[in-house]
């Protein structure tokens, strides 16, 4: 480590003058090769002369391990909310590829699904918007009710239904 004394020293000055930096910042604020700076950080943690916050591959360093645990958190949260978003994008990218080849291709829109029946119970006198469109639908027959217009009478005709055609 002799002969990276002074690329420890700048290192070290310059995460305790921007604590949280990360790698690829360091290394282009001192003009060094990645491999190098790689390195040195590598050996400075070992050492404990550094602390690492984060995730892996997005480490940030700082010189104290207090400060590094006070971050950790917080840029665990920051990246995975990133992850997320980059992952929206990239299905909302992928979404309108489809939507400019289906266009190019001369074919329609293929979001041909219903709307989801919703039911909804709204106070008296409540105003809905003008584009919301109300559907009232009868309730679907109980398949053990009556025929409509039975009065519950049993007639003949069906006790013979019942009894599967069979006469006593």
């Amino acid at each position: 480590m002799a002969a990276h004394n002074g690329l420890v020293a700048a290192v070290l000055q310059l995460v305790q003058s921007h604590p949280g930096i990360d790698k690829d910042e360091i290394t282009a604020r001192l003009s060094r090769r990645t491999a190098h700076v790689k390195q040195a950080l590598y050996r400075m943690r070992q050492q404990g002369i550094l602390h690492v916050a984060g995730p892996e591959r997005f480490w940030r360093y700082f010189t104290s391990a207090e400060a590094a645990q006070a971050h950790d958190a917080r840029l665990h949260a920051e990246v995975e909310e990133r992850r997320r978003l980059a992952e929206i994008k990239q299905v909302r990218q992928a979404n309108l590829r489809r939507k400019a080849q289906r266009q190019a291709e001369g074919r329609t829109s293929c979001n041909n699904r219903s709307a989801a029946a919703v039911c909804v119970s709204l106070p008296p006198g409540a105003v809905l918007a003008p584009d919301v469109v109300v559907t009232i639908a009868p309730r679907p027959r109980d398949r053990y009710a009556p025929d409509p217009g039975w009065r519950g009478q049993i007639t003949a005709d069906w006790q013979a239904r019942r009894a599967g055609g069979v006469q006593t």
